[in-house]
């Protein structure tokens, strides 16, 4: 835990349960985001002071070190239908519609240059939620990534969701 923020695990079972293969991995480290979301909080400065600059044999063998010559096969999430849900897992999908929908979109694909897409994001994926329910609290900063691309600040919403609201 580096101020507040749990470091997930690197080890590649891991990393492909959470939807990262080689392509997507070098990509997050060159430019900060990937289909799987975008370097945000104590891995920001990692991004920008480092793995930016690297050079693409060098990101690629940095994606190997991590997935293994042998990759295992990256986890693609299903989609859950409405009536599939439970009555709590249909509340929460009320309150990211009335809350965080106008942002990340109404199916968490996230809006270009504002924010990142939920579906497929690593954070979703954790076993253990602290660092979505600290950025749900606190917000993110507005970040600047290669080729001009960035992600609009996220207010946090400490104040405006109660417990049950937030779990």
């Amino acid at each position: 835990v580096l101020n507040g923020y749990l470091a997930p695990s690197l080890l590649a079972t891991d990393l492909a349960a959470r939807g990262w293969n080689h392509q997507d991995l070098s990509t997050f480290l060159k430019h900060g985001m990937s289909a799987q979301g975008t370097m945000f909080n104590e891995m920001f400065p990692v991004f920008h002071n480092s793995t930016q600059g690297l050079n693409d044999p060098d990101l690629a063998a940095m994606a190997t070190f991590l997935l293994g010559d042998q990759p295992p096969q990256a986890k693609v999430l299903s989609e859950t239908s409405l009536d599939a849900m439970s009555p709590s897992a249909q509340r929460g999908r009320q309150d990211y519609l009335n809350v965080c929908a106008g942002c990340h979109a109404p199916n968490g694909e996230g809006k270009p240059h504002i924010a990142v897409a939920m579906r497929g994001n690593t954070t979703l994926r954790l076993e253990d939620p602290r660092n979505l329910l600290r950025v749900i609290e606190d917000g993110i900063g507005e970040q600047q990534f290669t080729g001009f691309e960035r992600m609009q600040p996220m207010p946090g919403f400490a104040d405006k969701l109660n417990h049950q609201q937030l779990t």
